[in-house]
């Protein structure tokens, strides 16, 4: 079994849009990448867990695509099924105490209700929830984070998260579904907002990767439709119809230039995933609609 009969399976089922071949340049910030062999995105907790059932009997394994992550696709497309969680999975509730986050809210969502410094500068971090707790950035959500709810083995658990702990472990077969925080006091700012989106590098022990890059003078260059920003240093601009492998030749010399010239060594912080083969035709595609 596979993803055909996966997409077979998930046909009609309310809650549930599939496409073969989805091209992901289509849904992430850089705009570049080939198609993913299926594309599926699930809009209730019973479309959930009923996709997650499903492919478990296929034998298929997915990767999560949070609303506006950080990703580079290889022209050649990813092979594989991509999962994105969308309607139910993006709502917040508020109430006296608590705030319930779905995974796929926006942190820029967070109701102007929520006032203060905190808050205000937390509707300007980028991306979605679910893209932050999967990062290198999660750790600092323990003093505001109490719990997350994740779809595991068909049922929705809740795992505390007790305050200074690590992340709880989600696990490759779960799911996220949502997060509650605390109404913290709303003068506190003790929170770095994660990367700007198309950030290319990680930051450097004891060097501001920007700054390197402008005593590099790398600022500006440009390949194509592939240029380094010189407003927000540290960040790509995609001009437009560049592709990966315009950007990967763009990304080495980038490095191997900061290394001659200011002795750092630097790593790109978006995953590059896919290959870069291109990929051969397959069947037509088949779409489930979306039913109320």
């Amino acid at each position: 079994m596979g993803i055909a009969e996966l997409s077979e399976a998930i046909e009609e089922v309310a809650g549930i849009i599939a496409r073969h071949d989805e091209p992901l340049r289509a849904h992430t910030p850089l705009r570049v990448g080939g198609p993913a062999d299926l594309w599926v995105e699930v809009r209730t907790l019973d479309a959930l867990q009923a996709f997650t059932a499903e492919a478990r009997a296929a034998g298929t394994r997915w990767r999560i695509n949070w609303p506006f992550a950080d990703w580079l696709v290889r022209d050649g497309g990813l092979s594989g099924v991509v999962l994105r969680l969308g309607g139910e999975f993006e709502q917040i509730h508020i109430d006296d105490a608590a705030i319930t986050l779905g995974s796929a809210a926006l942190w820029s969502a967070l109701p102007n209700s929520l006032k203060g410094g905190l808050w205000d500068a937390m509707r300007a971090w980028p991306g979605s929830v679910g893209d932050v707790l999967h990062s290198d950035t999660s750790a600092q959500l323990s003093e505001l984070v109490t719990g997350i709810r994740v779809m595991r083995g068909g049922r929705v658990i809740e795992l505390e998260w007790p305050s200074g702990a690590p992340v709880p472990r989600v696990g490759e077969s779960s799911v996220l579904v949502s997060v509650v925080m605390r109404r913290a006091a709303a003068s506190r700012r003790w929170l770095a907002a994660p990367p700007k989106p198309g950030t290319l590098f990680h930051d450097v022990d004891d060097a501001v990767v920007g700054a390197e890059l402008k005593r590099a003078g790398v600022l500006g260059t440009r390949l194509r439709s592939w240029r380094l920003s010189t407003v927000e240093p540290g960040t790509i601009v995609h001009l437009g119809t560049g592709s990966f492998s315009d950007l990967a030749m763009l990304i080495k010399g980038v490095k191997v230039r900061v290394e001659k010239t200011r002795g750092l060594s630097l790593e790109p912080r978006i995953p590059i995933l896919g290959s870069n083969q291109k990929p051969q035709p397959r069947h037509s595609p088949i779409e489930s609609r979306l039913r109320d």
